[in-house]
């Protein structure tokens, strides 16, 4: 498992809060375990490098399984995590304020749901992270090995 959140550059800090790396790999047969997510005035891009999320709202109890690259915004709810047996994403975490200004639409008229980034950057851009998932992942396991 790794779990690594890693502070932006000096010149970077005004456009994010922090990187998060998480990586999960369980063995074949093995249960994977659950979390319960509490709510968070958090907003981001999330990138799914490999594996997948489930997300169930504990309140109305929909479920959303998210698009590769995400955008997300405060969460209001709480919400069950369930990820894959092989699992690894990258998530940079924005000030408030910043998601606005990348995408031109208000966080409250976002709701709380993980919305694909493609609708808001466009398909050139989300075809950049599936060609370099992999250099993503060997570079990434580098830097917090």
């Amino acid at each position: 498992m790794i779990f690594k959140s890693i502070s932006p550059s000096p010149p970077l800090q005004e456009f994010v809060r922090n990187y998060t790396l998480l990586q999960l790999k369980f063995k074949p047969g093995e249960p994977v375990p659950f979390k319960y997510r509490p709510p968070k005035p958090e907003q981001g891009i999330v990138f799914y490098v490999k594996g997948y999320v489930d997300l169930l709202n504990t309140l109305t109890g929909s479920q959303q399984v998210p698009a590769t690259v995400s955008v997300f915004t405060h969460q209001t709810e709480r919400k069950i995590f369930q990820v894959s047996p092989e699992f690894f994403m990258f998530s940079v975490f924005l000030p408030p304020g910043i998601l606005h200004r990348l995408i031109s639409i208000p966080s409250m008229d976002l709701k709380q749901d993980y919305h694909d980034a493609e609708l808001f950057f466009g398909q050139s851009k989300i075809n950049i992270n599936v060609s370099a998932s992999p250099f993503l992942l060997r570079t990434f396991s580098r830097l917090v090995l």
